[in-house]
């Protein structure tokens, strides 16, 4: 079959893989400063060669090295939770292995970025769409993608085994699987399940893991090496706040000036946009500069801004930023104080890995918190967005932490104490449902659609908000007709990229009909109000939208 679509796509079934993978990680390792002589990841190589590997480390200890040392020159899937990750691994990876065409990112807006970055590079159409073809048929020897391109395969839609024949000679890395909730984790192992059992090898790496997917693994995967390796430095006295979080943007606002960026950490979009709303009012002249909301109710033109200026390697964002869960998984940003709700501990270790996030060894000097974690009934998100009692039994187990320093093997004693406890059976119970009814084959997708919302379990559609559509309303129309009527692949493919940062992706038991403006192909216009700097505003807030 893949053999079939690359031939009508006039493409090779693969392309050359890339030789001397341990030269090119050492020499941009080196490049960065680091000490190649004494690496733990080399320490360990010979051992995990070869092998199924699951990985469990502190926050920046490499494991994205370890990772491509222990694939070696083989054909190689990176996936990761989110957009934002994957844009950052993709362009860390053409650092890694140069710029030949020959690294794919495979998601649902990857055209928009590639047009962006590739532009950038001063590269020719046919370069353009030959990558995104090259992409999207498997060929490349790398492809950095989120994890629903690869594993809503579990579900078995028609043409499945594109992907599992592909699979059975690749070697996937999975990062950040506690990111994602039990039943997608169920799909993901699942379907590296069946697929090494087909020849495909895995490396899975994670800062927390859950006891009982471990226990899966073990299982599962006959002679799997658990490579466990943490910082011996600790880098977080945390401190646990009885109060409301928007109760404390004195305090926020104080650590931002004595401290000059601080990272906000909200359960919620609604939480969110309150809380910068308050800070706002508080700055006032001062926030235009030095304060940014960040979440996911953004139009994609107005988020890729927000994380260009956050992620600017040149002059990052330096400030207040107040975020949601998009902040935790595998993004490179590094603050020296946090303050957030309390949530489950895994993800609350994610949090506290973007704080003094570079520090590796040393002693840091830490006579005061800087981990707040605000723990009161007004805490969003408890019973919606996480389980009550995961939350309820995180601050039970921190609360004897509260002024103290809390060590890397600490946090993994805190998560495993959880996920082994009552507190986790409900999240536990979920997980083994999905494993047994994808055992006795029962979800089963009609098509590739139908899988992707089996996958996210949310049925979403893409929305342009009135507010951007009355204002932009002829561009956006030109756009849709270019699309539409365009004989030149680029041009349309230039259009709908264009096109697509007009929009947000919304679950659609968030739009009742009556916000419904029109509909133009497949993108609703909807009367619920936007705004550039706060995002889409909902009357009430919902567990899936973060």
């Amino acid at each position: 079959m893949k053999a079939d679509h690359s031939a009508s796509a006039h493409l090779p079934t693969e392309f050359e893989p890339f030789a001397n993978t341990k030269d090119s990680v050492l020499k941009y390792l080196s490049e960065k400063e680091i000490d190649v002589s004494s690496l733990w990841q080399l320490e360990v190589l010979d051992s995990v060669l070869g092998k199924n590997v699951i990985l469990i480390a502190s926050t920046g200890m490499g494991k994205t090295e370890l990772a491509l040392l222990w694939n070696e020159n083989e054909k190689l899937f990176y996936t990761l939770p989110l957009r934002t990750s994957v844009n950052a691994m993709f362009s860390r990876m053409v650092s890694v292995f140069g710029d030949d065409g020959r690294i794919g990112l495979l998601h649902s807006t990857a055209s928009a970025y590639l047009l962006k970055e590739i532009e950038e590079r001063e590269k020719q159409d046919a370069e353009i769409v030959g990558l995104m073809d090259r992409a999207r048929q498997l060929s490349l020897p790398l492809s950095v993608s989120t994890a629903d391109q690869l594993f809503t395969s579990t579900f078995k839609f028609p043409g499945y085994e594109k992907v599992y024949a592909t699979l059975s000679y690749s070697n996937i890395v999975i990062d950040e699987l506690q990111a994602y909730n039990p039943e997608i984790a169920a799909a993901i192992l699942w379907g590296l399940k069946e697929v090494t059992e087909l020849g495909s090898r895995f490396c899975l790496m994670t800062a927390t893991l859950p006891g009982f997917y471990l226990d899966f693994a073990k299982k599962n995967f006959p002679n799997v090496v658990i490579e466990r390796r943490f910082l011996q430095v600790a880098k977080h006295r945390i401190e646990i706040v009885r109060e409301n979080i928007v109760e404390s943007c004195d305090s926020i606002i104080d650590s931002w000036r004595e401290k000059g960026r601080v990272l906000v950490v909200v359960n919620t979009v609604k939480q969110a946009q309150k809380l910068y709303e308050e800070l706002k009012k508080r700055l006032n002249d001062e926030s235009e500069d030095n304060l940014m909301l960040l979440h996911s109710g953004f139009i994609l033109r107005d988020r890729s801004f927000k994380e260009d200026r956050l992620l600017h390697d040149d002059n990052p964002f330096k400030g207040i930023v107040v975020s949601t869960q998009v902040v935790e998984a595998s993004l490179d940003i590094d603050f020296p104080v946090l303050f957030t709700e309390i949530a489950p501990a895994d993800s609350l270790v994610q949090r506290m890995g973007r704080v003094e996030r570079r520090i590796r060894e040393g002693k840091l000097n830490l006579e005061k918190p800087n981990v707040h974690i605000f723990w009161s009934d007004e805490t969003s998100g408890v019973g919606s967005v996480y389980e009550r009692n995961l939350v309820s039994g995180t601050g039970e187990l921190l609360e004897k932490y509260s002024g103290r320093l809390l060590s890397e093997e600490d946090k993994q004693d805190i998560v495993n104490t959880l996920y082994y406890s009552e507190n986790a059976k409900k999240v536990k119970e979920k997980f083994e449902k999905a494993i047994e009814m994808l055992k006795l084959g029962i979800l089963k997708a009609k098509n590739r659609d139908d899988a992707q919302k089996l996958f996210r379990d949310i049925s979403s559609i893409e929305c342009i908000p009135f507010t951007i559509y009355e204002k932009e309303e002829d561009v956006i129309s030109k756009l849709v007709e270019k699309v539409e009527s365009s004989k030149e692949r680029i041009s349309r493919l230039r259009a709908a990229t264009e096109l697509q940062g007009y929009t947000l992706s919304v679950k659609r038991s968030r739009i009742p009909d009556s916000k419904i403006v029109k509909l133009i192909g497949s993108i609703a216009v909807i009367n619920i109000p936007y705004d550039a700097s706060i995002g889409i505003q909902y009357e009430k807030e919902e567990s899936p939208f973060v």
